[in-house]
């Protein structure tokens, strides 16, 4: 879940002061945005319907997710009574909250990480049951203690509810669920145990004192307290769990402070607790309120941001990226950290005045400072443009308001709604329409300068039809958003340019005919669409591929009646196209001379008729001839007068 937590009540923030948030958290190679009117939207990997978009092919720029019951039509977050108001990613699997406490869940379902009871895929949302699986029970139709956040780590996924409860479900082979017992999958939410196990205490049993954050990581859980104090679970091998060990729990344990005695925790300080945490591959990171960052477990690529590559099993404070050995990240009362968010091995850090910082891994430029040298202290992340001296958020009037990273990148939002992103995008995550790493910022496609993501055009079908001598290509748009036309690709080479319908969000028909094809060959045919910026995006999930008869039958085509025959001056044709097809009626006289062309049109199979006036001809005897591609029929007519 992306969580821009500052006490409670930012859990509303992202979603109702600014017009977007971002969605990462722990998505390996996807990434989502959340619009301010509910909508929803990803991007990057969907071989395992994580896009929500019905369909396993990858995107390289920003699709809307669909409603469970898919129409073509209908998406999630159009209910503007019960709009979506929190997303979370995790490795393979997508999860959103909706504004009655509903849970919605899509993607990978193995180790039944959606929470519906199995474990089967899903490519469009489906609701997450509640614990005790009935059929018909699901979070959140509790209205007196709805879910009000959730969260996903790599395997498993997360939910809280109002009276401070947690529940976690997915795969629980490190202990990351919390239930005091290793679970190979639990397909169902579980309630989470409280630290001092007994079988049927539970993490927010205390009213006075209820868990209020709730985070996921790769084998790892976490959550924080009213009071600021910090509770882990899962795996603990680099003493990512923060309780001066290495000790696997089952349970909740206490995070100790980061100058261990045995009795002093994370938190204790009333005037300066902790208030976000976030979970990496094997390490974490907390903020308090002050805006000073701590951070504990694999050190191995310097994600912890103390200027070492030492691991820790306590909390360390994280130092200034101008390392001296004094100063920390945050002690700048005036520009204080606001925000963090941690990927597999780094974390980035957004300030009061937008400028945004990391440290750690960046083998694929995911700090976004031109290289791909790991840092083990903070640095400033650049603007997309490099030129040595500007950053991103250096602009006080557009500033970075969100951050998001996960897996290899990292993602920001500006003031204006648009939105950056850096680091791997083999699978289109950056969302800018290629595959290709970047080491600094580039803007992602569709998105930006309104305030609002930028809808593309949403394709519900692209077919090839059949015919003789020809293809007939049709698709359908549900909307479109700044289009300015499709391109139409036979066998890699553009054939057509149709005009598209702007921004519109009424569903819009095409159509194009083929007819420079040759019976026999296969040919296929991809669409693509280019806005008035010049951006293009193809369909590659739409591709479609026909080849066309060398012969074509008789039985596509006959003429049903002339009559009357003889007939003066006058004659009807009746004929039948059982084929859509080009169609010509031709009129010849005895000696092979055309004297009238009756039909000359494509038309639809069926039934159809056409007249012959002859009060211009003589009286002889004449001939109907039909063509259709390579057939041809003649019939004899005789005009009498």
């Amino acid at each position: 879940m992306k969580m821009r937590l500052i006490v409670l009540i930012f859990i509303f923030l992202s979603t109702f002061l600014f017009s977007q948030s971002l969605g990462l958290q722990y998505a390996a190679y996807h990434a989502a945005g959340l619009n301010s009117d509910g909508t929803v939207y990803a991007w990057g990997r969907n071989d395992d319907g994580q896009l929500g978009n019905n369909s396993t092919v990858h995107s390289y720029t920003p699709v809307r997710v669909l409603k469970g019951a898919y129409t073509g039509s209908a998406y999630l977050g159009d209910d503007s009574d019960n709009k979506i108001i929190f997303l979370a990613l995790g490795a393979y699997h997508s999860l959103s909250l909706a504004q009655d406490g509903t849970v919605y869940a899509w993607g990978y379902n193995t180790n039944g990480r959606l929470g519906d009871g199995t474990s089967t895929n899903s490519s469009v949302p489906i609701k997450s049951l509640m614990g005790e699986y009935d059929g018909t029970t699901y979070l959140g139709d509790d209205t007196d203690n709805k879910i009000i956040s959730i969260a996903a780590g790599f395997f498993h996924s997360m939910a809280l509810d109002a009276s401070g409860k947690v529940y976690c479900w997915g795969y629980g082979a490190s202990g990351q669920l919390g239930i005091g017992t290793i679970s190979s999958g639990e397909p169902t939410p579980r309630n989470v145990l409280k630290g001092a196990y007994n079988g049927s205490t539970y993490l927010g049993d205390n009213s006075e004192n209820k868990i209020i954050i709730i985070a996921g990581g790769y084998e790892h859980s976490m959550a924080i307290a009213q009071d600021g104090n910090v509770f882990s679970w899962g795996y603990n091998k680099y003493g990512q769990l923060g309780n001066n060990s290495t000790e696997l729990s089952l349970i909740p344990v206490q995070v100790v402070k980061g100058d261990y005695s045995g009795t002093m925790y994370l938190g204790d300080n009333a005037s300066n607790k902790i208030i976000k945490v976030v979970l990496g591959d094997s390490f974490s990171a907390a903020l308090a309120e002050d805006g000073t960052v701590y951070t504990w477990g694999n050190n191995y690529y310097g994600q912890l941001g103390n200027n070492s590559t030492a691991e820790s099993h306590y909390p360390i404070r994280v130092v200034k990226g101008a390392y001296n050995g004094a100063t920390y990240l945050g002690d700048n009362a005036s520009n204080k950290i606001i925000d963090i968010e941690v990927a597999f091995y780094h974390v980035i850090a957004l300030a009061e005045d937008g400028s945004v910082y990391s440290w750690g891994r960046n083998n694929y430029g995911q700090l976004g400072n031109n290289s791909t040298s790991q840092s083990n202290y903070p640095i400033q992340v650049l603007k997309g443009v490099y030129d040595g001296t500007t950053y991103l958020g250096d602009d006080a009037s557009n500033k970075i308001i969100d951050i998001a990273s996960s897996g290899y990148h990292s993602l920001a939002l500006a003031q204006d709604g648009s939105v950056y992103s850096w680091g791997r995008n083999n699978y289109g995550q950056l969302g800018n329409n290629s595959t290709t790493h970047s080491n600094v910022p580039v803007q992602v496609k569709g998105v930006g300068g309104t305030g609002e993501l930028a809808l593309p055009v949403t394709l519900t079908f692209f077919t090839a039809e059949l015919n003789r001598g020809m293809v007939v290509l049709s698709w359908r748009t549900e909307s479109e958003t700044n289009n300015s036309y499709f391109k139409i690709y036979r066998n890699d080479e553009v054939i057509a340019t149709i005009d598209g319908a702007g921004t519109t969000s009424e569903p819009h028909d095409y159509t194009y005919i083929d007819k420079n094809v040759i019976p026999g060959v296969a040919f296929t045919y991809v669409l693509s669409d280019i806005d008035h910026g010049g951006n293009e995006r193809i369909y590659q999930d739409q591709t479609v591929t026909v080849m066309l008869n060398e012969t074509i039958s008789e039985q596509d085509f006959e003429i049903l009646e002339i009559y009357p025959n003889p007939f003066n001056p006058s004659t009807t044709i009746k004929y039948r196209l059982h084929v859509n097809s080009d169609i010509q009626i031709d009129i010849y006289d005895q000696n092979g001379r055309l004297i009238q062309t009756l039909v000359d049109q494509y038309l639809v199979k069926g039934n159809y008729e056409t007249e012959f006036d002859g009060t211009e001809f003589p009286s002889g005897v004449y001939f109907v001839t039909l063509k259709a591609g390579n057939y041809l029929e003649n019939k004899k007519i005789v005009l009498l007068k």
